[in-house]
């Protein structure tokens, strides 16, 4: 390879392990909102037994609660789409990584001429392992299974 593709493979390299690392750390983060959406959701379902049915204030407030759990399970899959999305990314750039720069050899005189960190990115590693993407069937935390979720006041009789 050229003197200018070794450097564009080093930059790989680096671009790669930083997005990886902040990728790594991003799937901790989801991983954790997941648990605590999943206790959220175990939550008001348990709660939905116990709710005051002919007080109006209970079941709004009840209400309110399963609306606002439902729209961050929005937000949570949302943000696991877009993890997905740059775990796609950073694995279409490992596999251009290893098809055009993984196997080539370089003239040593390149490598000497190269600054330090890309030399150290070069040393590094030549392969990279792909990101793991959220499985579409873990990813989606649903809202509780009964009806819409939501709790409604019985009508009185007007008799």
């Amino acid at each position: 390879m050229t003197a200018s593709e070794l450097v564009a493979c080093a930059q790989r390299i680096i671009k790669a392990k930083e997005d990886s690392v902040a990728l790594q750390k991003e799937n901790v983060k989801l991983a954790a909102e997941k648990t605590e959406l999943y206790e959220q959701t175990q939550a008001l379902d348990e709660l939905r037994g116990r709710i005051q049915a002919d007080s109006i204030k209970a079941v709004n407030d009840f209400n309110r609660r399963i609306q606002i759990n439902h729209d961050d399970i929005k937000t949570y899959n949302a943000a696991v789409n877009a993890y997905n999305d740059k775990a796609n990314a950073l694995n279409l750039l490992n596999g251009k990584y290893n098809t055009e720069c993984g196997n080539r050899s370089y003239r040593q005189s390149d490598y000497a001429n190269l600054k330090p960190d890309l030399k150290a990115a070069i040393d590094s590693k030549s392969e990279f392992s792909d990101i793991p993407l959220i499985e579409e069937d873990s990813n989606a935390v649903s809202a509780p299974a009964r009806n819409s979720g939501q709790f409604h006041i019985p009508a009185r009789s007007t008799r």
